[in-house]
């Protein structure tokens, strides 16, 4: 007869003891005892797998072979030989049952090597005793694993209690930390410090998570654990993440386990100053800010092509724009994603030249002032906030009014009737429930006042850092000038929300799609009607303040300009309305109209209406 061995342990510790030789050699020798044919090729081992929490079952070679029972690809009769029934399980007794019972009723024999004991139909139908005494040992193995669990639990609660208190747990240290045994506190292991603030310090200077990993690997930089050979992302992006860098620590606890499979939830606050922190505050809420903002990534190693990468969307179809190199002259360029499958509104496939968008981009954002990015309704702030103000100061007297009302209340109650007490209670009652709604509100107000007065801050402080960065770009060494591209992706998308970019303009492309005998023509030759659609190309750069930078065709350089240009007292420029001029989608009415404005919104025109809107 056919037998299979199956070997389980549930830690390294028992690997490392002789388990898997030991088993297995029992197995070899139960089989040749009996003359059995024991199939090594379907030899079993789970290594760290719990049958506690059947884990072996969903994600083992245990599942897997009980499956191949369940399809009825294993051959019988034939044996499965165990160490001993607490290898099969240590759930519930009813689960353990079933799993047994299963087993055998699918013509599998089950053999236990620690008493020899064979089970299967035949045996159990002549002798019930056999099941008693397999639900016994069923028992006392599920009794042992809880019985060590409520242990381990009850010890790690302590350990968590005294944590709390101050006092440290050496199985809670962080790799860069250790525990000195004499002092009970921890202390740095420099080498690993050093990384951990290297890998901040190039994550804050525009690298991704794969680029670190690379250069730690280079400057031959040693993991915390002997084991690992070098840095991997995953290593990386948890020391991104963790709030041990800070000093923190925060405990979790089982919320539910399926399938072997735990879920965890936080268990209570984090415990602040627990480890010494390594890291400052703002370097790590810069770093998870730039997370939320860069999704963990920040483009490929290399000349940092794109410094738009993730933010620029087809104007007409809000697909993310590909960046490209084409031709001879190996010309950068953004396509819609959408385009190449015929996807996109604009029914046709136009680039967008990207050397135009950085340059105008980087020209303009260099003059501009931190009003220019603010829109309307934001720069309304000093209004809003003072209108906040005044609630917090009215809601705040309502609340000492009500506190006074039941300080009174209650002193009425010591001398007043019962049915006088009953009223008041209910009065108090009133004015509590008040009271606590009110505080949230507060609350709710007090933030949106920080929220709003950060607004003008950050755009400020965002800004003036774009500013100094694209001035660095000016340097002739290719290392800083690559430093600071990298730097500039990361700050144009603290500043920038998204760029939406019209190919073929805002307001002229849908002519030319209605325009049959234009298909014609682009078809016949689309380089010449590429360039043509070119002139009515806009860009516009959505800043996280709620304003909006717009750019047009450059006439005069083929380039792209801002599409208003105003001087100091907000009049339209000759330069605008020369270039206005040259456009054959405007009026000569309406170029009239626009010069002879006395004043014209800097942000947005009004009055101003092109040929396919009359």
């Amino acid at each position: 007869m056919k037998c299979y061995s199956y070997i389980r342990f549930s830690s390294k510790e028992q690997r490392l003891g002789g388990s898997r030789e030991r088993q297995h050699d029992k197995a070899k020798k139960f089989a040749d005892k009996m003359n059995w044919d024991m199939d090594e090729s379907l030899c079993m081992y789970d290594e760290g797998l719990s049958a506690f929490h059947a884990v072996h079952r969903s994600r083992g070679e245990l599942g897997v072979f009980l499956k191949l029972v369940e399809a009825g690809k294993i051959e019988t009769p034939s044996a499965l030989l165990v160490e001993n029934l607490d290898r099969l399980s240590r759930e519930q007794v009813t689960s353990q049952l079933t799993l047994f019972l299963g087993i055998i009723e699918a013509g599998i024999t089950i053999v236990t090597l620690m008493d020899e004991r064979i089970y299967d139909k035949k045996s159990l139908g002549e002798d019930t005793s056999q099941l008693f005494i397999s639900i016994s040992i069923m028992a006392r193995a599920h009794e042992e694993s809880k019985s060590k669990q409520d242990r381990r639990g009850y010890a790690w609660e302590k350990a968590r209690k005294n944590a709390r208190k101050g006092k440290k747990i050496k199985a809670r240290c962080a790799g860069w930390l250790k525990l000195n045994k004499k002092t009970g506190e921890f202390e740095y292991i420099e080498k690993h410090v050093e990384s951990v603030r290297r890998i901040y310090e190039l994550y804050l200077d525009g690298h991704g998570v794969h680029t670190i990993c690379k250069i730690l690997n280079k400057e031959k930089r040693t993991t915390f654990h002997k084991s690992t050979k070098g840095w991997g992302h995953t290593q990386v992006k948890r020391l991104l993440e963790t709030r041990a860098v800070i000093g923190e620590i925060q405990f979790m606890k089982t919320a539910s386990t399926e399938s072997g499979k735990k879920t965890y939830i936080e268990d209570g606050d984090a415990v602040k100053d627990y480890y010494p922190a390594i890291i400052d505050e703002d370097t790590f809420y810069q770093a998870q800010q730039l997370q939320k903002i860069k999704k963990g990534s920040f483009g490929k190693v290399g000349k940092m092509n794109n410094l738009f990468s993730g933010i620029v969307r087809c104007g007409y179809c809000g697909a993310t724009k590909q960046f490209g190199v084409r031709g001879r002259n190996k010309i950068k360029y953004l396509m819609c994603r959408n385009a190449k499958t015929g996807l996109c509104s604009a029914g046709m496939i136009f680039s967008f030249k990207y050397k135009d968008l950085e340059d105008a981009f980087l020209s303009y954002c260099s003059r501009l002032k931190v009003n220019d990015i603010i829109s309307d309704e934001m720069s309304d702030n000093k209004k809003q906030i003072e209108n906040l103000r005044k609630q917090v100061v009215t809601l705040t007297s309502k609340i000492e009014e009500s506190k006074i009302k039941v300080d009174n209340f209650s002193e009425a109650i010591g001398s007043g009737s019962i049915d006088f007490i009953a009223l008041f209670r209910d009065k108090i009652e009133v004015e509590l429930a008040f009271q606590k709604d009110s505080k949230d509100h507060l609350q709710e107000l007090s933030a949106e006042i920080v929220e709003l007065e950060s607004v003008e801050k950050k755009s400020s402080e965002s800004l003036k850092s774009l500013q100094t960065l694209i001035e660095q770009l000016k340097s002739e060494d290719d290392t800083v000038r690559l430093s600071v591209r990298r730097k500039l992706q990361k700050n144009i998308k603290e500043l920038v929300t998204e760029i939406k970019l019209y190919q073929a303009g805002k307001y002229y492309v849908e002519m030319f799609i209605e325009d049959d005998s234009f298909k014609h023509l682009v078809h016949e030759n689309k380089a010449i009607h590429s360039r043509r659609m070119a002139q009515y190309r806009e860009a516009e750069i959505h800043f996280r303040a709620g304003g909006v930078m717009v750019l047009a065709h450059d006439y005069e350089k083929e380039g792209l300009r801002l599409a208003w240009e105003t001087e100091e007292d907000n009049r339209i420029t000759k330069k605008t309305l020369d270039g206005l001029a040259k456009n054959d989608n405007i009026s000569a009415e309406i170029l009239e109209e626009i010069a002879t404005q006395e004043i014209l919104f800097k942000k947005n025109v009004e009055g101003i209406k092109f040929k396919d809107e009359e």
